[in-house]
């Protein structure tokens, strides 16, 4: 086996290298047993559970580029067949969104505008499935939003998956703003000294493990360490919603402007986070704090 030209034993092909191979064999199963000219040509009904995951760049752009050619060429040769494509990776959604749209466009124009396909992107929120608002979306700011619901009392729904949104928000601004990750970003000095009260700092620098201890890891790591649990699942409600409050009024002390914008439309927004600094402050100080 190769990879990146170089020969590879089987153990030492990477999570990202397996999925790809799984990939290519499924469309080969598609076709087994068919004459070549025959293709695609029977309805099929296909559904493609996260195809872009634990890949580099370079793959991701040729997993993408795999998709694209297979798409067309079941689509077009018989455009009755149904594809559905599942992901959690949002940057990976705007590709496929884009690949959809060119297919449409191809199949069109190769049928002299008399034939037209079509495509929908939906996204599963609430338990609902609605349509997916791309052009008018911004992620992150979405997981802010989704966060601070939640630390608001709203949105019961997302106290499983909570623990991973305050991640993704914590990664992305201390990435973006900082070039730190979440850990280095909790304990240091340069930073936290922006929030300017050394209550808040000695109390962030002990938060912060909270989020750091168990971040994401890919399926293959948690079957060989056999931790396939979020650290946040061993919290109470009240304590995993605390943590929401926590980690937007971290963010808001170290760039309150930050955290204004990105919730821009919520209600009350700087009248309950100052509330919610004020619980850190009295719990610094041992009072009971009601949530």
């Amino acid at each position: 086996m190769y990879a990146h030209g170089k020969v590879v034993k089987p153990n030492n092909v990477s999570v990202g290298e397996r999925n790809i191979i799984a990939l290519c064999y499924f469309f080969t199963e598609l076709i087994m047993n068919q004459e070549a000219k025959d293709g695609y040509s029977k309805k099929l009904i296909l559904v493609i559970d996260d195809p872009i995951s634990s890949f580099d760049f370079e793959n991701k752009v040729g997993i993408m580029s795999l998709l694209k050619a297979k798409v067309a060429d079941i689509i077009k040769t018989n455009p009755e067949s149904r594809i559905l494509v599942m992901t959690h990776d949002i940057q990976c959604l705007y590709d496929l969104q884009k690949i959809e749209e060119e297919v449409c466009i191809e199949y069109k124009r190769e049928s002299n505008g008399q034939k037209k396909v079509t495509y929908a992107c939906c996204e599963l929120k609430n338990k609902e499935i609605i349509p997916f608002s791309y052009t008018k979306r911004n992620e992150y700011s979405e997981i802010l939003k989704a966060v601070y619901d939640y630390a608001c009392g709203k949105n019961a729904n997302d106290t499983l998956i909570v623990g991973n949104l305050m991640r993704r928000v914590m990664e992305a601004f201390s990435t973006f703003v900082y070039k730190k990750g979440i850990a280095e970003i909790s304990c240091d000095d340069t930073i936290l000294q922006q929030i300017g009260d050394k209550d808040y700092i000695d109390y962030f620098k002990n938060l912060m493990y909270r989020l750091v201890l168990n971040g994401d890891s890919h399926m293959l790591e948690r079957t060989n360490s056999l931790d396939d649990m979020d650290y946040l699942n061993f919290f109470s409600d009240e304590e995993r919603r605390r943590t929401a409050q926590e980690v937007i009024c971290f963010v808001y002390l170290l760039n309150k402007r930050h955290v204004l914008a990105h919730l821009e439309g919520k209600q009350n927004i700087e009248t309950n986070i100052q509330k919610w600094c004020v619980d850190i402050k009295s719990f610094c100080a041992g009072d009971e704090v009601t949530v």
